[in-house]
């Protein structure tokens, strides 16, 4: 009980994200509110580009955007677990089954969703190697970290890969849309994509709370994003869920 006081009062004293939100007029949001994000109406097509990076128990995100832009969808995330979970939705899409997600969702499939969407056992670092995956504290939880931020002891060993060497290895100069949620690996990953100028449109993102000053942490990601010609066009500064678009895309879709 202590702990959790001295955690809920080191919280009330810390920094607050500064970040000027800019939505564009024609936006909306995607997936569930646990799962979902915010996009432009128009940036999407089918023959855009859509890398959907740690998918977990929820990719209502990712089924919603094949079925309303039918894109090109790749899915990566090492979890066995997550691979059941999408497998489990394909088999129950092909015998006609809706699969419920939440008591008030149900995953709208139809036999044309999984035509473009690939799903590959894989992470996201910042080089190509093999990594320890450490499970979560609660079992019962699909979200493994790299980094161990709940200090487990029990891991698999899984493949992780730089986006450069995934977007060079199925020919892709550009990324149209880049989802995150991969568990604290995002700083790394995203200093690399800055640092090697990919060509990525709109980032979202969830951030994870990471060492003894987790807000400051963020907010010098967040300063480097802006750095970078991208734009906050969402966020929520509770749930560290953002959509970051890049200044060119902003303009020419505002």
């Amino acid at each position: 009980m202590f702990a959790i006081i001295q955690r809920k009062i080191k919280k009330w004293f810390e920094p607050k994200l500064v970040l000027e939100i800019k939505p564009l007029k024609e936006q909306i949001h995607v997936g569930t509110e646990y799962g979902g994000y915010t996009l432009p109406i128009k940036l999407l097509n089918e023959n855009s580009i859509y890398y959907a990076v740690g998918a977990g128990e929820d990719i209502s995100l990712d089924i919603e955007i094949a079925n309303k832009y039918n894109p090109h969808v790749f899915i990566f995330d090492p979890t066995p677990r997550a691979k059941a979970h999408f497998d489990t939705l394909k088999e129950n899409t092909t015998k006609g089954i809706l699969t419920p997600l939440y008591k008030n969702y149900t995953y709208p499939t139809t036999p044309t969703t999984f035509q473009k969407i690939n799903f590959e056992l894989l992470g996201l670092w910042n080089e190509k190697t093999t990594m320890k995956f450490f499970v979560p504290a609660n079992e019962t939880h699909v979200s493994h970290s790299l980094l161990n931020m709940q200090s487990t002891e029990k891991y698999i060993e899984v493949q992780v890969d730089t986006l450069e060497h995934l977007m060079q290895e199925r020919s892709h100069q550009t990324i149209d849309m880049l989802k995150m949620d991969i568990e604290g690996a995002e700083f790394a990953v995203i200093d690399d994509i800055l640092d090697k100028k990919l060509d990525v449109k709109l980032i979202c993102l969830e951030y994870h709370r990471q060492g003894e000053k987790p807000i400051e942490k963020i907010q010098e990601s967040i300063n480097k994003l802006l750095k970078n010609n991208y734009i906050a066009i969402q966020g929520d500064k509770n749930m560290l869920t953002f959509s970051f678009l890049r200044k060119d895309v902003y303009d020419r879709l505002k």
